[in-house]
């Protein structure tokens, strides 16, 4: 529910019909972290692309409340996936990769994906 709502937001901004001010991306950051425990894959992956698209980067919390399935849940993984979203670069990007590639778990992944996606 959360993800389909912030990639409608996502749609919305992107063709000018909506602006997507603080407040409005904190209530959602919000309700994802809330309900961030209960969200199969696809809606992880999905939810990272749209606050990619709209220049998101996730709190904390939320990465750390996202289930990782496809790989153990470790206090370092949630770094991880941070660090993968703060890139600007692909060249930050690709030494992440090959530093940890090899353990990426299924929320990293989506977190490249969407990090190399709002790369100019």
């Amino acid at each position: 529910e959360v993800a389909n709502v912030a990639h409608s937001m996502a749609m919305l901004n992107g063709s000018g019909r909506m602006v997507v001010d603080d407040e409005l991306v904190g209530e959602l950051q919000a309700r994802a972290t809330a309900t961030a425990g209960d969200f199969k894959l696809q809606e992880v992956e999905n939810l990272l692309q749209a606050f990619s698209t709209m220049g998101i980067t996730p709190e904390a919390g939320l990465v750390e409340a996202m289930p990782a399935r496809g790989g153990p849940r470790e206090g370092e993984g949630s770094t991880l996936t941070m660090e993968i979203t703060r890139c600007t670069d692909a060249r930050g990007l690709l030494g992440l990769v090959q530093q940890h590639g090899q353990s990426f778990n299924a929320i990293q992944v989506g977190a490249a994906w969407s990090t190399v996606a709002k790369m100019p």
